[in-house]
């Protein structure tokens, strides 16, 4: 005798042969699926398809930066385009008073200072971890080569030594100079 088979609605056990539960009455319906040869079908369909549009992506991001190329402007010539020598019209020409340059600013010197007969380390950025580009003795004078900057607490300024040496000192420890002679 075959099995009996439980119904998916109630649970109920009924003969296999019954088109429809004997407890609830719902139908059985074979579930139908489809044959081997269709799924692969459909799984081949599918591999197409996605296929399909990653040659669309591929051709136009080709054709895209063909486009580009296409479009960039081309490189110069050797040979430059001809100049006017003609003088340009005199409404174009603006009036410039004969001025004097403004005079250069003076350079501005200090000398190392306080430091206990220590000297100071020229350092490569304005902090006291940055790495030392060299001592300088006390007494040293030094050329201001740029702006002060804040750091630490503290003010820096940016020194050259007569060696060319260009690092950053604590302003504490440096007091004007007259230039070196």
């Amino acid at each position: 005798m075959a099995s009996e088979a439980p119904c998916v609605g109630c649970g109920g056990r009924n003969p296999p042969d019954v088109p429809e539960c004997l407890w609830c009455g719902r139908a059985f319906r074979p579930v139908a699926r489809p044959p081997v040869a269709a799924r692969w079908l459909m799984v081949g369909a599918a591999l197409a398809a996605a296929l399909g549009v990653l040659l669309v992506v591929v051709w136009g991001v080709l054709a895209s930066q063909a486009l580009i190329a296409d479009t960039a402007p081309a490189a110069p010539s050797a040979t430059p385009a001809p100049r006017s020598t003609a003088p340009p019209p005199p409404e174009l020409v603006e009036a410039v008073p004969d001025a004097e340059p403004p005079p250069a600013a003076a350079a501005e010197f200090v000398r190392v200072a306080n430091t206990g007969g220590q000297g100071i380390s020229l350092r490569r950025e304005p902090h006291s971890n940055a790495p030392r580009v060299t001592a300088r003795p006390e007494n040293t004078v030094l050329e201001v080569v740029g702006p002060d900057e804040v750091s630490e607490g503290r003010v820096w300024r940016q020194v050259q030594d007569a060696q060319g040496n260009r690092g950053w000192a604590p302003a504490d420890f440096l007091v004007p100079a007259p230039p070196p002679s």
